[in-house]
């Protein structure tokens, strides 16, 4: 195969009781109205869709990105985290996003919670949320890059101890006062976060797990717990279904209505009159950025025409799924032009299709 030159690289309330050290919940004084109406609002029904920047995309490139994606009727924007290498931060990303955009939701896909302390992630997730005047979707992860890990000083096998400890405080931070937390990772007394975030009791949460043979348990566990949305990456769509009834059972269990919950997935694409052409390119793609997670075909991914993308995206929301982020798996100089061929051919077509309750 042909190789091609690529550049270097509030609806639940915050926790209650004794779990984790946490304190009496203050909860902050706002005018600002709960959220939870509004978000169901957005996913109920018709399919949403967001697209991924390349991480090798610069930070320059960002803002005009995401404008360009909410002129094709996009619904969200979505950047990803890596510590190490050349992909700016997330976060700054979506705050210079929000300030070239007026509609569409801005989140990341995933960010490694791990890798952040709860006080200062929930002043940078205030503050975008903030400028965005309420559209921010604050999607996290567990991690799995073990050379990262190192480069921060951190154990990776302690990693899910830490994502839920970090994930309860966190919580409480961006949607109370005089937060008092003693655990085992974080020791806080009577801290205050601002400015207050826009969307209320906070920006939603969603649990990104990754697919290798199954998923973890407690990653969906935790969703059901926690989580206000649920993004695995890499899941093929014969899988998603169960996983998604494994988390509305975890959120019953946990007193929490699972129709509060969102589920989503990313989607690998490339649209190509020739088929067979179409997967070649989507393969060399998504395999050098991906690595270890080599794509099998029809596995997170569709490649070829425009009827073929509405079949995938009709059985993803047979599967459950009420928005789509979309990863262009075609060279780096291709990207913006497959967005907008996606736009053209494919979103007219799939803005019918309804997703399974």
């Amino acid at each position: 195969m042909a190789q091609h030159e690529r550049p270097r690289l509030r609806q639940y309330r915050s926790c209650k009781g004794p779990e984790m050290g946490q304190g009496a919940a203050v909860p902050r004084s706002s005018s600002g109205a709960d959220t939870t109406d509004r978000r169901r609002a957005l996913d109920s029904g018709k399919m949403k869709f967001g697209i991924m920047l390349p991480r090798a995309f610069g930070p320059r490139r960002a803002p005009d990105i995401a404008s360009r994606a909410e002129g094709l009727g996009y619904d969200s924007f979505w950047v990803t985290d890596f510590a190490l290498g050349p992909p700016p931060d997330p976060m700054a990303l979506l705050a210079a996003a929000s300030q070239k955009t007026e509609r569409i939701l801005l989140g990341t896909a995933v960010m490694v919670l791990p890798y952040r302390h709860p006080v200062a992630l929930a002043k940078t997730a205030a503050t975008v949320d903030a400028l965005s005047n309420g559209r921010l979707i604050l999607g996290l992860g567990v991690g799995s890059n073990k050379r990262e890990f190192d480069a921060m000083g951190l154990e990776i096998r302690r990693r899910g101890a830490m994502v839920d400890e970090k994930l309860a405080l966190l919580r409480r931070l961006l949607s109370e006062q005089d937060v008092t937390h003693n655990g085992r990772f974080h020791r806080v007394e009577g801290v205050d976060v601002g400015p207050e975030p826009v969307q209320r009791p906070h920006p939603p949460i969603w649990l990104g797990p990754l697919w290798k043979d199954g998923l973890v348990e407690a990653t969906v566990r935790r969703t059901g717990r926690l989580g206000d949305g649920f993004i695995p990456s890499s899941i093929p769509v014969s899988r998603y279904a169960a996983e998604r009834q494994k988390v509305r059972a975890y959120a019953e269990k946990a007193g929490r209505d699972p129709d509060g919950i969102t589920f989503a997935a990313v989607l690998w694409f490339c649209l190509d009159d020739d088929r067979e052409r179409a997967w070649k390119v989507l393969e060399a793609e998504s395999n050098y950025w991906r690595r270890d997670r080599l794509a099998a075909r029809g596995q997170a991914n569709v490649s070829g025409r425009a009827e073929d993308c509405v079949e995938a995206i009709q059985e993803y929301a047979d599967a459950g799924v009420t928005h789509l982020v979309l990863n262009a798996g075609v060279p780096l100089e291709r990207t913006v032009e497959q967005y907008e061929q996606f736009a053209r051919e494919v979103l007219p077509l799939a803005r019918g299709v309804s997703a399974s309750r």
